[in-house]
């Protein structure tokens, strides 16, 4: 009972000393791979984010955009304002018309003098 193995004592020690480097380097792989999910998941939901905000922005843009009936409104103002025009161009003609034969009379009214 007196006599120890070391031999079979070392042997168990470097077992030991094994297992807890290779639980060392387990935990560290496992801390850092969670690290990087962490950083990409991170990075991830800060593109969110900004595509969250600029969704937002956007729907209340189109909330304020005209829709089917204000178009057609808008449509038949922009007939009234071209037939308006129209009327307005053949009323200018015509008094361009008016004008030149007003000017003619006149110069011609006084080289008859």
């Amino acid at each position: 009972m007196g006599d120890i193995d070391y031999t079979a004592a070392r042997f168990w020690w470097e077992v030991f000393i094994s297992a807890l480097l290779l639980g060392n380097l387990l935990y560290t792989w496992v801390v850092n791979r969670t690290r990087v999910n962490k950083a990409a998941i991170d990075r991830v939901d800060g593109r969110v984010a900004g595509l969250e905000t600029r969704l937002t922005q956007m729907e209340s843009d189109v909330r304020y955009l005209p829709d089917h009936d204000d178009m057609g409104h808008i449509h038949e103002k922009i007939n009234g304002v071209d037939s308006a025009m129209r009327r307005i161009e053949g009323e200018l003609a015509a008094l361009n018309r008016t004008m030149s034969l007003i000017n003619e009379h006149l110069l011609n009214k006084g080289s008859q003098s």
